[in-house]
């Protein structure tokens, strides 16, 4: 077997040094223009999930590894072993955009940009022109912004899911997928948009993959699996 290269993030006797843990875990992210790692969202986001979900449906001692392929591994008491994999949707000419206008280039605010899957990556020029110009797009009309986040979740699921199934992941006795939501989409219905991701044609194949598929934005966290499908608001780790 592969050795996989980790690191102790913490170990949490009970529930209460779980909660305590979590409020000393630094989860700042910096901006993208200010040396930003994966490493910062991947602590946010698994410090955020962990404060969200139940604590008690943990057997303690809880210990949660920072590692790589899989991101996390979370094993508990009884020694059940969970592979937690990140992934943050996001446009990555969106990405690029967002490190530029840190560093000063176009205008303070700005449209939303309308973004597809898979899309195409432009060069720095042409997104600093398109910063610049700061044209809206499209309207989203019906559902049509539910849809485009379904889509979008669905896409980045089932790339994560691919590499999960390469030689060399060393999978849990559960494997776990993370989603950060950083889609560029105006308010989006929440149930209207659960559905619609239930429904998407590869939904099916990622739960095969992944037992449990938590999607992280705004002020929820969805957590969706073959049959059933949960909404949690997100609960700071350092509300105690």
């Amino acid at each position: 077997m592969r050795t996989v290269r980790s690191s102790v993030l913490f170990e949490a006797s009970d529930e209460s040094a779980l909660r305590a843990l979590l409020a000393d875990v630094d989860t700042d992210v910096p901006p993208r223009h200010e040396r930003r790692t994966t490493a910062h969202v991947e602590r946010y986001e698994i410090v955020h999930l962990l404060a969200t979900i139940p604590a008690g449906q943990w057997i303690y001692p809880l210990v949660v590894l920072h590692a790589d392929r899989p991101d996390f591994v979370l094993i508990d008491g009884a020694a059940h072993r969970i592979a937690v994999e990140c992934v943050e949707a996001i446009p990555e000419n969106n990405a690029k955009k967002a490190f530029l206008r840190g560093l000063g280039h176009g205008p303070e605010m700005h449209f939303i940009e309308r973004a597809v899957p898979g899309e195409k990556v432009r060069p720095t020029e042409q997104l600093l022109k398109e910063i610049n110009q700061d044209k809206p797009g499209p309207p989203w009309y019906g559902d049509s912004a539910e849809r485009e986040w379904a889509a979008a979740i669905a896409h980045f699921a089932a790339k994560k899911a691919e590499s999960v199934v390469k030689m060399g992941y060393e999978r849990g006795d559960e494997t776990w997928l993370l989603v950060y939501d950083n889609w560029p989409l105006p308010k989006v219905e929440p149930e209207s948009a659960a559905l619609h991701f239930e429904k998407h044609p590869m939904f099916a194949d990622i739960c095969d993959t992944f037992g449990r598929v938590f999607v992280m934005g705004g002020r929820g966290v969805w957590e969706f699996g073959a049959s059933s499908r949960r909404y949690y608001l997100i609960r700071s780790p350092r509300e105690g």
